[in-house]
């Protein structure tokens, strides 16, 4: 299967670490333009550095473009106006950026409602508001592909609150918009992919295997059916098909992506 999503650009929210980067990276192997955000310089500048070297072993003319943009300590506004003044048309959006599935306490009691807001912003009013901005274009253009990661908990117990209410209605946005049809026939999909366990640097995973490796094989033995966390990498190719020209009649689907892991279909 030849994916080829060259002329198309895409804007990865998130894009500097983890599965974010990983995305960024296979849509740029498959000759998409990609501009990526991320929380710090430094991870920024690192990406940059990491995928700028790929497209120069390819020798391709696909470009990637990233900067420093903190969803928590800036404006949506500031964001838009980057967007639309230094990149232009935006074919593809992927909204990665999100988290917060640690914070706060198991406990809803204790947990402060500052919590509940922020993760919920991070998560669903951020997906949301770039739709907003980046939808028209998309419509005017007759193409588009707006995927959302979530995660396996948006669709059963299990984790924060918090973060399944905020991904769960992530979900049904994607779901919501996708029965639209004056989107629809315009060309636009809307998807989420939902990741189970990822095995991501600096989540908590590599703590868990030095300090309590017991406590780490006793998790993989009861929730991964194949044994193992997934990789970024694999949760980046579901996203990078449904991207492509194969993916015309994937819309409004919910994809698993946990290797067995979720209860729910």
């Amino acid at each position: 299967m030849d994916i080829n999503l060259s002329n198309k650009t895409a804007l990865v929210t998130g894009g500097s670490h983890g599965i974010g980067k990983s995305i960024a990276k296979s849509l740029l192997e498959h000759n998409c333009n990609v501009i990526f955000f991320g929380r710090t310089k430094k991870n920024v500048d690192e990406t940059i550095k990491d995928l700028s070297k790929d497209l120069s072993k390819r020798n391709t003319k696909n470009t990637v473009n990233g900067f420093q943009f903190d969803i928590l300590q800036s404006s949506i506004k500031d964001l838009e106006e980057r967007i639309k003044l230094e990149f232009g048309l935006i074919d593809i959006l992927i909204n990665n950026v999100g988290g917060g599935g640690r914070w706060g306490d198991s406990d809803i009691l204790v947990t402060d409602d500052e919590v509940w807001n922020q993760v919920y912003y991070k998560n669903f009013i951020i997906a949301k508001d770039l739709i907003k901005i980046l939808l028209p274009s998309m419509l005017k253009n007759e193409w588009g592909r707006v995927i959302t990661i979530t995660s396996s908990l948006a669709k059963q117990a299990g984790g924060r609150p918090w973060f399944n209410v905020a991904k769960m209605s992530q979900t049904v946005l994607m779901k919501n918009l996708a029965k639209n049809s004056l989107y629809s026939s315009k060309g636009v999909t809307f998807n989420s992919v939902a990741p189970g366990a990822i095995d991501i640097p600096d989540t908590g995973w590599d703590e868990m295997k030095k300090i309590n490796p017991k406590k780490y094989k006793e998790f993989i033995k009861s929730n991964s059916p194949i044994g193992r966390l997934g990789k970024p990498e694999e949760v980046a190719n579901v996203v990078t098909f449904l991207c492509s020209q194969y993916a015309s009649l994937v819309n409004g689907a919910s994809i698993a992506v946990d290797g067995g892991e979720s209860s729910s279909y």
